[in-house]
């Protein structure tokens, strides 16, 4: 094959192919979930004591739910190749480049400039009256972050909107798919899978013979640790995922199942006790989550649609990048104190937490209707992968 990507009007559009892959909703749905609940409990402390016991789980729980943006970029990764290379397999894939660019941009750019506005000016106009507002909005905030470059710079790297870097790097992703493409047609997913691996490890061992390990959140750790080298197998594995599901066999599912069991304690005794930073880390959870997909795939759909808990997981898939784009902010505005309400004991505490999050997630829904829904393409249903996204601090 020769060194060139095709560019041909035909696209992604089978009656196979516009079904819409429940577990895949359902799975971001779960990554929106987690990454909230993050945002949410993060800096709580565990109470330690038995009567306690189903809160402190939950604050663990939340504590390492950072690791949303890693299923993300896996789904991500999933849902970008899964239309391709359900027609023809990895070596007969092919990639509209233009067509494609054209549906990621109108995808995921008018969302993501309406929420960008809004928050700039929500800060700025927070700074003209001298009251507090938890995210800075310089003029070389909102210029990095219209240039989706903003992830690149500690200082802007949390900027206006803190989950807007995971927008940034799954943009740069969008610019490096067509390469993994045309790489897993001209060699194979192997080559796909175990170069991006090789990059993440060198990248990472880099950022982490300069900065260590560390369990908190740093500017300076994440935009060496998250980088676009770094993250790239994550989504890597997406595609691999992908592969596996459309053209599905005994072994695939198999083999996830082992990986799951065997890597999953070790993986997370290393967030909960060592470090949210290290060279393998992000590479052993992407491998665990595309593992998840394949074993998830062999669920029956009507699951997700009769089963309540599915259902709501998969229609807050559905609407989570709008989720996604407002929900750090208004987490940090709405306190208690907002609404004139003591919040005394733990109990209270998190009863307050759960309005606060059906709120945001309520808001994130008209969010979704306005500005997100007018631009999902009905051509391609399976595709809506964006980040949402993220992490977190």
């Amino acid at each position: 094959m020769a060194l060139e990507l095709v560019v041909r009007a035909g696209s992604v559009d089978s009656a196979h192919e516009k079904r819409r892959l429940d577990f895949i909703d359902a799975l971001r749905g779960f990554a929106c979930l987690w990454v909230l609940l993050h945002h949410s409990f993060e800096h709580v402390p565990l109470s330690g004591q038995l009567k306690h016991l189903p809160f402190d789980l939950l604050i663990q729980f939340s504590k390492i739910g950072w690791l949303g943006v890693s299923l993300f970029l896996v789904l991500s990764g999933f849902c970008l190749y899964y239309p391709i290379v359900r027609r023809r397999g990895p070596q007969g894939a092919e990639l509209d480049v233009k067509d494609f660019t054209k549906r990621r941009a109108l995808r995921i750019l008018p969302p993501y400039f309406a929420a960008l506005v809004f928050f700039s000016a929500v800060a700025w106009s927070a700074r003209l009256h001298g009251l507090e507002w938890i995210d800075a909005a310089a003029w070389k905030d909102v210029v990095s972050h219209a240039l989706m470059l903003h992830n690149l710079f500690p200082s802007t790297f949390a900027s206006i909107n803190p989950a807007f870097w995971s927008l940034a790097l799954e943009v740069q992703l969008y610019c490096v798919f067509p390469l993994l493409v045309w790489l897993g047609a001209r060699k194979g997913l192997r080559a796909v899978a175990g170069t991006t691996l090789a990059v993440a490890v060198v990248w990472q061992a880099v950022a982490f013979a300069k900065y260590g390990f560390s369990r908190d959140w740093a500017a300076n750790y994440a935009v060496a640790y998250h980088a676009l080298p770094a993250r790239c197998f994550e989504f890597a594995l997406g595609m691999c995922a992908a592969a596996f599901v459309a053209r599905p066999h005994s072994s695939h599912f198999r083999n996830a199942g082992w990986l799951v069991a065997l890597l999953i304690g070790p993986a997370l005794a290393f967030v909960l006790f060592v470090s949210r930073f290290g060279p393998l880390c992000d590479p052993i959870w992407g491998i665990v989550f595309a593992s998840v997909i394949i074993l998830l795939a062999r669920v029956p759909q009507n699951y997700f649609l009769h089963w309540s808990s599915l259902r709501a997981m998969t229609r807050l898939g559905i609407i989570s990048y709008s989720v996604y784009l407002i929900h750090q902010p208004l987490l940090g505005l709405l306190t208690p104190e907002q609404f004139g309400l003591e919040v005394t004991t733990r109990l209270s505490f998190f009863v307050f937490a759960g309005f606060r999050l059906a709120l945001v997630t309520a808001i994130g829904f008209g969010f979704f209707l306005l500005l997100e829904r007018p631009f999902i393409s009905r051509r391609a249903k399976p595709a809506p992968a964006v980040l949402p996204l993220p992490q977190t601090r």
